[in-house]
């Protein structure tokens, strides 16, 4: 992704390099605040966590299944109408 942003930007990979790594560090960042980070006109990441919760294995033994996080990522409209103008060419 750091070439292509220097290559559309006439810049050098090096130059790239660092604000790809700084935008994805500061959206973990943000995500791990149990922030919802929304990109206008991409979409928007989410974090859910799920409750705890009991199932039976398959030897009639019940197994806790700790609560878990999972991370979520809801296509904006702009996104959703280029990927459909792509695939219908």
């Amino acid at each position: 992704m750091a070439k292509k942003l220097a290559l559309k930007n006439n810049k050098q990979y090096r130059w790239a390099r660092p604000i790809v790594d700084s935008f994805f560090t500061t959206l973990e960042d943000a995500l791990v605040e149990g922030e919802k980070v929304v990109l206008t006109g991409f979409g928007t990441f989410y974090v859910t966590k799920s409750k705890p919760f009991t199932v039976t294995s398959i030897s009639k033994e019940p197994i806790q299944v700790d609560d878990a996080v999972k991370v979520h990522f809801r296509a904006g409209r702009y996104l959703k109408n280029a990927i459909n103008n792509r695939g219908n060419k």
